[in-house]
């Protein structure tokens, strides 16, 4: 406060020697520059007010790409480390059988989620889901999912996690009568014969009793 009032004066002081120098025509170079300059000097300690020098802050340290980082990993490498590990992943989850069991499933969607219920399967369960789809072919001998371009065909995640390959189906073209073939994800049962009549007593001659 007390910069301030006291620039403040010396402003003033120095405008008044010049309009007084001005008005009686006594107004050479040197009062000129010493009127110049008290005013600058004055204007200067008003300007800088309050204003307080701190040291410059040294620059940060330069990343250089593929440096070792201090949080691990490497600096600017971390994008392409996460694109070959995703990439690991996905070769880990896409096995041989999985493979075979997608190429011939119908419904043909959301891969990485049914790799992913495929993995937590028992391999018992993903013969028998294998044995379903490819050996018994359902895709194109279960009614159901050959109606209206496999709309009722369900996602291969859910079919795997609702374990579907247990599901009762009739192959198409089968008789419909009560030996029709039904696949119940065991393999189809022969049919079952009737049991045979029991045999009726021998009849006995009334005349020979007596």
């Amino acid at each position: 406060m007390a910069k301030a009032i006291r620039a403040n004066s010396a402003i003033n002081k120095a405008m008044d020697a010049l309009r007084v120098a001005a008005y009686s025509g006594d107004l050479d170079v040197t009062k000129c520059m010493q009127i110049m300059l008290t005013s600058e000097i004055a204007l200067d300690l008003y300007e800088n007010r309050g204003k307080v020098q701190s040291s410059p802050t040294p620059d940060a340290p330069t990343k250089v790409k593929g440096a070792n980082d201090p949080n691990g990993g490497t600096i600017g490498g971390n994008k392409e480390t996460k694109k070959k590990k995703a990439k690991y992943n996905l070769d880990a989850l896409y096995t041989k059988e999985f493979m075979q069991f997608w190429n011939k499933y119908p419904n043909r969607k959301a891969k990485k989620v049914a790799a992913e219920a495929w993995s937590r399967m028992d391999p018992a369960d993903q013969g028998l889901a294998m044995r379903d789809v490819i050996d018994l072919d359902r895709p194109s001998k279960d009614p159901k999912w050959t109606e209206d371009d496999g709309r009722f065909v369900p996602m291969p995640a859910t079919y795997l996690n609702q374990r579907r390959w247990e599901d009762a189906w009739q192959a198409v073209g089968a008789p419909t009568n009560a030996t029709a073939e039904w696949i119940d994800g065991q393999g189809p049962e022969a049919p079952q014969e009737p049991p045979a009549a029991p045999e009726a007593p021998p009849e006995v001659d009334q005349g020979n009793l007596f």
